[in-house]
């Protein structure tokens, strides 16, 4: 109860999502449900995403959004590793806690039924209050691909850092400035390059 109480408290931080009454939702648009993931240490709340083919229902929805993630080759991750052992750089790992939070929902018709927990803590009754997202949240088909260009729009605007993106790789950035080097993986990344680098970066 408490892990679940956290995640919702986290989503509320975030912003990531706006009550609204249940009449509220638009018409045509689908009101998704939710799925407690629990685990011991912490419990993560997610989007049960089915897809139908009702046009009525999806109107507005899922219909032209961007569902693809690539994620690195062998050739990418052989490449990072290669260059950290011909230059004896250093290669650190990042993952991003919380990570499709983090980006904003493209799509504005996503309504989710408001979990018996957070009516709960907010003594509402349970079924009149629906969430409005704002941020992706997990379990979204297109929380990946979301995230990723969220994820992308960061690195190559660093000011100085002069990052782009592989053509060839599109899970591979290059600062052709600082020397340094990413391969990212949904919400994991590895990074090489001058230790000096790496730490401004």
């Amino acid at each position: 109860w408490e892990n679940r109480c956290d995640e919702i408290r986290k989503l509320e931080d975030f912003k990531a999502f706006e009550a609204a009454p249940a009449g509220s939702l638009p018409d045509g648009v689908r009101l998704f449900d939710h799925t407690w993931v629990d685990k011991p240490a912490k419990s993560r709340i997610t989007v049960r995403d089915l897809r139908r083919f009702d046009a009525k229902i999806n109107a507005g929805s899922e219909g032209n959004e961007e569902r693809s993630c690539p994620t690195p080759s062998t050739w990418s991750n052989g490449v990072v590793d290669w260059y950290s052992a011909r230059e004896d750089y250093p290669v650190t790992m990042l993952d991003v806690v919380s990570a499709f939070i983090h980006a904003s929902e493209l799509n504005p018709n996503v309504y989710m039924k408001a979990p018996v927990e957070w009516c709960q803590m907010h003594k509402v009754e349970v079924g009149t209050m629906i969430w409005h997202m704002l941020h992706n949240l997990y379990g979204r088909k297109s929380a990946g691909a979301t995230f990723r260009d969220f994820w992308e729009h960061i690195v190559v605007s660093v000011p100085g850092d002069e990052v782009f993106r592989l053509e060839q790789e599109p899970c591979m950035y290059f600062s052709k400035k600082s020397l340094v080097m990413i391969c990212h993986h949904v919400d994991d990344c590895r990074i090489t390059g001058p230790p000096q680098a790496q730490r401004v970066s």
